[in-house]
C-alpha cells in the first residue's frame, strides 16, 4: 500500500500493494476525501458505501501472499488527502465474517 501519509500522482498508474486474505474472492477498495475522517479504525464494514470500489479478480495479482494492483488517478486533485483501506469479500461480495479492514493509508495526491 502506499506509506502512510505519502503521495499519490494525477495523471498516472498509482501502484498499490496490500497483505492478500487467504479466502478472499475480490475486495473492497473504500476511500475518503477528509474533512471527515473515517471514524474506525479496521472496522468490520465500510463506513462510506458511496465511497467504494469492488476490486475482482481480473483487476489485481496476488503474488507471494500480497495483493498488487494499480490504480489511474486523473489530473486536477493536487493536494487532496485521501484516506483508502481494504477488505476482504466472499464469492458473494459479502465481507467476509468476523474479518476488519486493513489499516488505513493516507495518501496526498500531486500533479
Amino acid at each position: 500500500m502506499p506509506i502512510d501519509n505519502d503521495k499519490i500522482y494525477g495523471g498516472k498508474n498509482n501502484f498499490f500493494i496490500w497483505t492478500e486474505f487467504t479466502d478472499a474472492d475480490s475486495y473492497l477498495l473504500e476511500f475518503n476525501i477528509p474533512g471527515a475522517v473515517f471514524s474506525e479504525e479496521n472496522p468490520g464494514s465500510a463506513e462510506y458505501q458511496q465511497q467504494t470500489v469492488v476490486l475482482t479478480s481480473g483487476f489485481y495479482i496476488e503474488y507471494d501472499g500480497l495483493l498488487i494492483f494499480t490504480l489511474p488517478l486523473p489530473k486536477g486533485f493536487d493536494g487532496i488527502v485521501l484516506e483508502v483501506r481494504l477488505f476482504a469479500l466472499d464469492t458473494q461480495g459479502n465481507i467476509i465474517s468476523e474479518t476488519i479492514a486493513s489499516d488505513k493509508s493516507t495518501v496526498t495526491v500531486t500533479d
